[in-house]
């Protein structure tokens, strides 16, 4: 039943993230492309254009997300005491990154150097406070404080805020780089659009089932501490007048 259910959200999900697509594909001319900018080649190869939007794809579409999902498996395997598994996971997340950011550089030094940077488009501008992201993230990773650390709790946030937020910054960035792709050589490529939104559909269900799984599990066990007839005045009365005590238990299993 929880395989099912998982699989009609992942459904769902994958759906809704292709319509999503769609919609902005469709409506990138009021927001991707300003007035008054051309859309072209200019000039070079269209091949550096691909070479730009795997390796962004590799490292901020991919490696990243796949990094932070590994991660937070770590916290099932400290709550079980299984510290080995721990530092396996960290290690993992820490050269995954690794490989991710040197993805990005790549992908970064090809736009620098074989594009026209005005930074008049939506996608060089994101792309440029993508860069400034990717280095933060990694930075404080490496500084990263020892638990029980007072300034711990503020590391950790900002470093959760830019590492997931520049995935997700990333994703948008590609879905507008695919528009413009289309634009520039005139191809259509809805296939990687809805294969990308797929894959996003995917990494997104298993980051938000990471913390639920085991009580989406749990919801198949019959609870033995709750009365099932519903709490009512006629309950309180069959039950002694002991309210107090029945609501007590009602709230430690919800």
């Amino acid at each position: 039943m929880i395989m099912r259910s998982l699989g009609c959200g992942a459904a769902v999900v994958v759906a809704g993230l292709a319509l999503v697509a769609d919609v902005a594909q469709a409506q990138s001319n009021t927001f991707a492309v300003p007035p008054g900018v051309t859309i072209s080649a200019g000039g070079f190869s269209t091949h550096w254009i691909k070479i730009h939007a795997w390796l962004m794809w590799i490292g901020m579409g991919f490696l990243m997300p796949l990094a932070i999902i590994l991660v937070r498996f770590s916290k099932r395997a400290r709550e079980r005491g299984d510290l080995e598994t721990v530092r396996k996971l960290v290690y993992a997340h820490e050269f995954i990154q690794i490989c991710a950011v040197c993805a990005v550089i790549a992908s970064a030094s090809v736009a620098f150097t074989k594009f026209d940077n005005k930074f008049a488009h939506t996608h060089e501008r994101l792309g440029l406070s993508l860069w400034i992201c990717v280095w933060i993230a990694p930075l404080l990773g490496i500084f990263r404080p020892k638990h029980g650390a007072k300034i711990r709790t503020a590391w950790y946030a900002a470093h959760w805020i830019f590492g997931t937020g520049a995935v997700v910054l990333g994703f948008i960035n590609i879905f507008i780089g695919m528009y413009l792709y289309e634009q520039i050589t005139s191809k259509n490529i809805k296939g990687l659009n809805v294969a990308f939104a797929t894959q996003i559909g995917i990494m997104g269900l298993i980051y938000m089932s990471q913390d639920r799984w085991q009580y989406l599990v749990e919801q198949g066990n019959v609870s033995r501490t709750v009365d099932p007839l519903p709490y009512n005045n006629s309950t309180q009365k069959t039950k002694g007048g002991n309210v107090e005590n029945d609501h007590h238990h009602v709230s430690s299993v919800v």
